[in-house]
């Protein structure tokens, strides 16, 4: 990455003191009201998050200069089939726990304690991860028909990663409507969804151009990917691990940008300037970065405050802020500001 942070620095502080000032003052003032935990306002938390990393996906993907036919209609069509199959998912959970024996490894209202480690990674992995990434993959399938004749990687990875972020959105209003005080999922799923739906999604536009097996075995590593996510979350004092996979997964997914974006210039513009084509594409990538990452945290901050008090949500953001240092130092060293 070649990018002076001198400036930029001074520009991604104000934005976090920025953010986190409207969050504190928001969730300060909804302390005592029954508005605090409603559906509503979590559902409209949940839409800032998918807001934030909506417009860096447009701006990473060059949204204004993609020319087919169906350009406004992909992201909006692509949440929506993210936020769909979610509904899919659980359609899947019901038949794969009615005939399969995924169940009761670690269902708390089974009748059935929970058994070995191994048969516990084998639900995360097939009954949980491979139906998740199942799911989303298929409901892809549909722009993947509209996007067939499409060459420019970025747009397969833009519009599976738009799935990926429908799904995490919907996934992310009902975890908070059950656990309020859960921390980190705004980020941590939302980046993690994007990114293996977003990688499946371009293994699998590709797998239709040049054949092989590509789109199974990215199905296949993802799931197992997920699903060891999962398992290492579910042992306390295993988080630390499963952020390992985490951050490998969406250095992978980021280092795919990278190669997408190089391609693209290069064949398009060569040293030459680019066009500015939609108002965001003005704000630099970097920007809209720490910005999506600033609202994804303050959306728990406003959550946790009528709940737990200010100064104690405020040190949660702040070990929030250091966990992703990771995730935005991947950001910077393989995107920075060259989207």
């Amino acid at each position: 990455m070649k990018m002076s942070l001198r400036p930029a620095w001074q520009k991604w502080l104000l934005i976090f003191v920025v953010v986190f000032g409207l969050a504190a003052f928001v969730g300060t003032a909804l302390n005592g009201s029954d508005f605090a935990h409603s559906p509503l306002l979590v559902g409209l938390l949940c839409l800032i998050g998918c807001g934030g990393w909506s417009l860096l996906l447009f701006h990473l993907g060059r949204f204004g200069e993609w020319e087919i036919k169906w350009r406004p209609v992909i992201p909006v069509l692509a949440l929506l089939l993210g936020a769909f199959s979610v509904a899919l998912t659980i359609m899947a959970i019901y038949f794969t726990e009615k005939y399969l024996p995924l169940q009761s490894e670690i269902d708390p209202h089974s009748s059935q304690p929970l058994r070995n480690h191994a048969e516990v990674l084998t639900y995360f992995i097939a009954g949980v991860g491979l139906r998740e990434e199942s799911m989303k993959l298929l409901c892809f399938l549909p722009i993947a028909f509209l996007l067939r004749k499409i060459k420019d990687r970025r747009v397969i990875l833009v519009s599976a990663s738009l799935v990926g972020l429908g799904f995490a959105t919907v996934e992310n209003f009902q975890y908070t409507m059950a656990m309020p005080t859960l921390s980190g999922r705004f980020l941590t799923a939302n980046a993690l969804h994007m990114a293996l739906t977003g990688l499946c999604g371009l293994a699998l536009h590709e797998s239709f151009h040049k054949g092989g097996d590509e789109a199974p075995r990215t199905l296949m590593t993802a799931a197992a990917l997920h699903g060891l996510y999962d398992f290492l979350l579910f042992y306390p004092g295993f988080g630390y691990f499963a952020m390992v996979i985490f951050c490998l997964v969406v250095l992978r997914w980021l280092r795919t940008f990278h190669e997408c974006i190089g391609n693209f210039r290069l064949q398009i513009y060569g040293d030459g300037p680019r066009p500015w084509r939609l108002p965001w594409d003005r704000v630099s990538a970097s920007s809209l970065f720490m910005t999506a990452v600033a609202l994804s945290i303050a959306c728990d901050l406003v959550l946790r405050i009528p709940l737990v008090g200010l100064m104690p949500s405020i040190l949660m953001a702040f070990m929030e802020i250091l966990s992703s240092a990771v995730l935005i130092y991947f950001y910077l060293r393989e995107i920075g500001e060259q989207a």
